[in-house]
């Protein structure tokens, strides 16, 4: 294994954005809020202290984590299928010395144009984390 230099800020970036992304995301798309607790999950991932820390945190701060419009799964099925296996490759290439720049300009080349419109439809239209949630 080589010197990592700088490049040791972008392994640490792939891998905690890896790490976000297995744990509190996946939970987005693996247990709902509402039914949690009263029916076996699917899949027991990620442990039930993370589950029950992130429906806690989504009562108290964030009422859009647990109502889970379609657009928000939709961003996390996409993080899901191209930005994790993407953090997998960018780590071992910045720690293999193989090919360092390309899975840099591969993140600086795609993060605007998904993050752009997804920051721009969060805020034009639907819940926000500062709206409260009608109850029924």
């Amino acid at each position: 294994m080589r010197s990592l230099g700088f490049d040791w800020f972008f392994v640490a970036y792939c891998a905690m954005s890896l790490t976000i992304a297995l744990i509190c995301d996946a939970e987005a798309l693996l247990h709902d809020p509402k039914t949690y607790g009263k029916v076996e999950p699917i899949v027991n991932w990620p442990p039930e202290v993370v589950v029950r820390a992130l429906h806690k945190w989504g009562d108290d701060f964030d009422p859009l984590l647990n109502a889970r419009p379609l657009w928000f799964k939709s961003c996390f099925y996409l993080e899901m299928a191209f930005q994790v296996p993407y953090y997998i490759v960018a780590i071992y290439a910045f720690i293999n010395e193989f090919a360092t720049p390309a899975p840099v300009v591969i993140l600086a080349s795609y993060l605007p144009f998904a993050i752009g419109p997804a920051l721009f439809l969060y805020r034009a239209r639907g819940l926000t984390m500062f709206d409260k949630i009608k109850q029924a």
